[in-house]
């Protein structure tokens, strides 16, 4: 196939539209009407509807511009987005950043030029291509993406291993001394300064020995200038000519108007700027200073560790890099295919990359800029801000990381003062306090967007005291009401306070939060704040239209009802007609009598069709199951997320269950829903499914099993969520499936001592687990990895697990102490009775009032012995079931725990004993967590806390402890009394920000505080524990109580060892 029609196939184009996320930069900047259809194709199986429509638009289009007669280009808008204030000729100006957008068919067309450029797709399996390749492992703003899925890594991920890299770096040089110093390198408007003549030559020499046919190489070279060169929209350019193209005469500009560098907000903008970096770094390495240097870049933003550079001699040092980077990346000696007016468009800008040579590049020694950050960085731990907030179990935790959210920015903002206030101090100091401010400013852009999005979700409704805030901090209502000199003032405390990405975030967070109503008033005061600076100091008269936050509130303010759409829509509708089973047994029947329970058996019930209509007849002679269009082969065989989507949906419509994403797996016609299907479902639900995985799952699935036809426990639908977010991987949730089967059948028939227990079933799991959860949370230093919660939730579920098997009665003749004494006792009973009975059976003296007292009396020592028999098995069971446990789980491990392996079931078993130890034999434990593969000690501290702190009288029956508690031990009585009396507890954080502390020195005071609520009065006068805390400080606080839960009475201070 010709490179032309690679590029215009269904295929391709289709390609482009299943990775359509990753690549669409600036929805916000999109009609309305394109909007709509970019959340229409949300759903990737609508083959019919709207893919079919946008694959036709997008082959009209692509057949167009790669018409060698037709010179048509992309059109597209330019929108105006503030940046920064400058000081310009004693003048302060507003500097504006351009961002590109085009129509939605036009973009996608963009990504279907693209693919062959980024991907060799040949053999039917996605690759890099040789250009993708030359991006060097340093590199980690925008890759390319071998997954289908998108066309670039997640670009937060990536950011969050950009950032940690250059910790641990930093953290290593100061210790080594390998290095000394750390260069942040800053380039001048990076994107426009590219000339696009110089990456096509680039891109096509490097290109140009893979299409030795002349019409794949006049293919490429159209589709390579594509790519780089566009019309821009004359509107977009009026009253805006200064900002898009600036230091050039334009005064000549007329008919023809064309992007300046690369248009940055297009799908290949950032791998086109990857592209020039690639030179740009090379450059940098050949440098004398900078040869030995270890460099890590994020597309235009770069940090090198050097050694032995003079500070002083910086400024002379950029200058060299600016020099030599002036020489092209590829020597120029194809000229772009365009028409002569648009090379001598071209021409007349003049295009130069060259560093910053200001204070945006910096160079101070690692120590000045990193010492002490290492805190902050593990406040990242959760990947996303939805593992930061989305994690919590109730509404005290959000507020605790409300609290710690507010601690840090305060701390970061304290630090941020004084680099600036020590800089105004000492002119010399101005370099090396730009690097620390730079990573400060990142980390307080973090904390305040978290904060403001917890505020919300605590609320419960939109704030009208933060849009206040808001109004107020940035002058939203007020901006243009001021004289010039109070007008200036207010700019500048603006931009002192302005970041771009928390600026528009806010406005975003704002405007989902707002009614109708509210919200026109609201894009109304944003777009006369952005028309007001972009006339503050500004002569032209600008197109409002153009700038970036008018454009997008516009928008919002018009798509405020747009509702996302059904991803499984079209895919239900697919199969309803040709999937005939309604029923998951006899689905799973099917699928095992035909032997096609492996994966390739799979599916082969599945075809393509193509769009021939007498092919398509040859096929309906065969039944099957799945039919879809012969153009989706290529994300079929390489999409594991779109094999997922058929499985969830064939295995969701059989089961009667409602086809979604979501972990609410009810059946439709509210039948039980089975063990098996709940299995099967809970792993096809999870995004990190894996097909062969999943295949090789049911081949060792025996639904016909008694255990797999059990009706599921409601409860552990809270649970699968947590599993979800902290074990994330599927098959692991699916053992914790079946430890919590286990456990419940377990607890349903079990010991005749139970009722003298208090519960220790999967409710009183599922509980822990709760607490784990919580205590993660709230203490920072309890951080854990996604094993160590698989390992610890199975220890919540099975650390209890020796008290539901009824002790050996046999072992009360083995020798021990409480037994013996029991023995002896009964013995001595049993002569005294002996005496009795010789006594009263003389022959001479026979009394049958006699011989009943006897009989009772005997009756009376019966009752007691058994009495105190049962005591002691009662008490055996409780004493030693931390040890009995763990040998349960490991000797289980062959058998009914055969789904853990053996390394497993021990670290399972290490940590369930631990819940019985003396406290100084788990926190005396030496550890290293942050390098150990599994943390065991951390587990160990947080199963002890959890498992103390489920303490609420939900673990008791009322009635039960009224009917048999004359029939209870003493301590029985007294656990169960005690969760009586007790409502639950608060795991409460106070934060103290401590000013002037520097940051490796714990500037932040954190007291930690548990609140236990009884629902009784305690009248006597209780003492606190007196003994001091070890290693921990801790204050002791009064103990009170509460008859009312919801008043607040704090009961201790500090955190106590348990």
């Amino acid at each position: 196939m010709s490179l032309f029609d690679t590029i215009t196939h269904r295929r391709n184009i289709y390609k482009a539209i299943y990775a359509l996320d990753s690549y669409i930069c600036e929805r916000n900047l999109l009609s309305v009407e394109d909007l709509k259809c970019y959340y229409q194709l949300k759903d990737k199986f609508d083959f019919d509807g709207t893919i079919k429509d946008v694959i036709e638009k997008c082959q009209k289009k692509l057949e167009k511009i790669l018409n060698e007669e037709n010179d048509d280009f992309f059109t597209v808008s330019v929108y105006y987005k503030i940046k920064k204030l400058k000081d310009e000729n004693g003048k302060q100006l507003v500097t504006y950043r351009p961002l590109h957008t085009a129509s939605l068919i036009d973009q996608i067309c963009m990504a279907a030029l693209l693919i062959p450029l980024m991907f060799d797709d040949s053999k039917g399996v996605r690759n890099k291509s040789e250009l993708s390749r030359m991006i060097p492992h340093n590199f980690f703003g925008n890759m390319p993406s071998e997954s289908v899925d998108s066309l670039f890594m997640n670009w937060t991920e990536k950011y969050r291993q950009y950032s940690k890299i250059i910790q641990d770096k930093s953290r290593e040089y100061l210790k080594t001394r390998e290095y000394d110093t750390v260069i942040n390198f800053d380039l001048a408007d990076f994107f426009p300064s590219i000339d696009p003549a110089r990456m096509y030559n680039f891109i096509l020499n490097l290109l140009v020995p893979k299409y030795p046919d002349k019409d794949d190489l006049k293919t490429l070279k159209k589709a390579i200038v594509k790519l780089l060169y566009f019309k821009i929209q004359e509107d977009s350019l009026r009253g805006w000519m200064d900002v898009y193209y600036p230091n050039t005469d334009t005064t000549s500009f007329k008919e023809v108007f064309m992007n300046r560098g690369i248009a940055q907000g297009l799908p290949q903008s950032y791998f086109f700027g990857n592209l020039c970096m690639i030179d740009i770094a090379d450059k940098m390495a050949s440098t004398e200073e900078l040869k030995q240097a270890d460099a890590y870049f994020y597309v235009d933003d770069s940090v090198i560790f050097a050694k032995g550079i003079d500070q002083r001699n910086f400024e002379t040092l950029i200058t060299k890099l600016n020099n030599i980077i002036k020489e092209s990346p590829a020597k120029c000696d194809n000229q772009p295919e365009l028409s002569q007016v648009y090379l001598d468009f071209q021409k007349k800008i003049d295009y130069q990359i060259k560093f910053h040579e200001d204070k945006k590049s910096t160079i101070c020694t690692i120590e000045e800029a990193f010492n002490g950050m290492e805190g902050l960085f593990l406040v990242q731990r959760p990947v996303s801000m939805g593992g930061w907030i989305y994690g919590n179990i109730d509404e005290v935790d959000e507020h605790v990381s409300l609290k710690k959210l507010n601690a840090l920015q305060t701390v970061v903002e304290n630090q941020l003062l004084k680099v600036k206030e020590e800089q105004e101090k000492d002119p010399n100091k101005k370099q090396w306090g730009e690097t620390r401010i730079k990573w400060l400013s990142r980390y307080l852009k973090y904390f305040i967007y978290r904060q403001r999005r917890l505020k919300l979700i605590i609320n419960g409704q939109f704030d009208e005291s933060m849009k206040a805030e808001f109004y107020d901090h940035f002058h939203i209502t007020t901006l243009g009401m001021e004289t010039n000199e109070n007008r200036d003032k207010a700019v500048k405390e603006i931009f002192n306070k302005f970041e771009e990405e928390i600026f528009q975030a806010e406005i975003g967070m704002f405007a989902k939060a707002m009614t109708f109503d509210d919200l026109k008033e609201f894009c109304h005061n944003i777009q006369s704040f952005d028309k007001i600076l972009a006339s503050y100091n500004c002569p032209n008269e600008r197109n409002f239209k153009a700038l970036y936050y008018y454009k997008t509130t516009e928008l919002l303010e018009q798509t405020h009802f747009l509702q996302q759409t059904d991803s499984y829509a079209s895919l239900k509708q697919l199969l309803l007609l040709t999937f005939p089973f309604q029923n998951i047994e006899v689905f799973l029947d099917a699928i095992y009598q035909n032997r096609t329970v492996n994966e390739k058996g799979f599916w082969g019930k599945q075809t393509f069709l193509s769009g021939d209509k007498e092919e398509r007849k040859k096929e309906e002679k065969n039944e099957y199951w799945i039919e879809l269009p012969d153009w989706v082969d290529f994300i079929f065989n390489n999409s594991s997320e779109f094999k997922r989507k058929i499985l969830n949906c064939c295995f969701s419509l059989a089961c009667r269950i409602r086809v979604e994403d979501s972990l609410t797996i009810l059946h439709m016609d509210l039948k039980p829903v089975k063990y098996y299907e709940l299995r099967i479902l809970s792993i096809l639900r999870n995004r990190k499914c894996n097909c062969e995985d999943f295949f090789h799952f049911l081949q060792h699935l025996d639904y016909k099993d008694v255990n797999e036809k059990m009706e599921i426990d409601v409860g552990i639908l809270e649970a699968l969520t947590i599993f979800r977010q902290r074990v994330q991987d599927p098959m692991k949730i699916d053992r914790l499936i079946q430890t919590h089967r286990l456990v419940k059948s377990l607890w349903h028939n079990g010991s005749k001592f139970l009722n003298a227990y208090t519960l220790h079933n999967h409710e009183h799991a599922i509980n822990l687990i709760k607490n784990v959860v919580r205590m993660v949370n709230n203490i920072d230093f309890l951080n854990i990895k996604s094993t160590d919660y698989f390992l610890l939730f199975q220890a919540c579920y099975l650390h209890d697990i020796s008290m539901v098997i009824h002790p050996n009665i046999a072992s009360f003749n083995e020798s021990n102490p409480d037994s013996e004494v029991l023995i002896s006792q009964w013995m001595d009973e049993m002569l005294k009775i002996e005496n009795d009975v010789t006594r009263t059976f003389k022959e001479d003296h026979f009394s049958l009032a006699e011989i009943f007292q006897l009989r009772k009396k005997i009756g009376r020592l019966q009752v007691e012995a058994f009495q105190k028999v049962f005591n002691f098995f009662e008490n055996k069971v409780r004493s030693t079931h931390p040890q009995d446990s763990a040998k349960y789980i490991r000797s289980w491990q062959k058998g009914i725990l055969s789904h853990l392996s053996e390394v497993e079931a021990d670290t399972i078993a290490k940590v369930s004993e631990s819940h019985g130890w003396d406290s100084i034999h788990v926190y005396s434990l030496k550890s290293e967590a942050k390098e150990e593969l599994v943390s065991i000690k951390y587990m160990m501290i947080l199963i002890r806390m959890a498992d103390l702190l489920d303490l609420a009288n939900d673990r008791i029956d009322y009635y039960l402890l009224k009917q048999n508690r004359s029939q209870m031990s003493l301590l029985s009585r007294f656990h169960w009394i005690s969760h009586l009396i007790s409502d639950g507890y608060k795991l409460d954080v106070e934060f103290n920000p401590i000013k002037g502390v520097p940051l490796d020195e714990h500037p932040i005071e954190e007291n930690i505080y548990v609140d236990i609520f009884l629902n009784t009065e305690i009248m006597a006068a209780m003492a606190v524990n007196e003994e001091p805390c070890l290693n921990i400080r801790a204050t002791k606080g009064l103990c009170n109580s509460s008859s009312n839960p919801l008043k607040k009475r704090r009961h201790t201070a500090g955190v106590y060892p348990i």
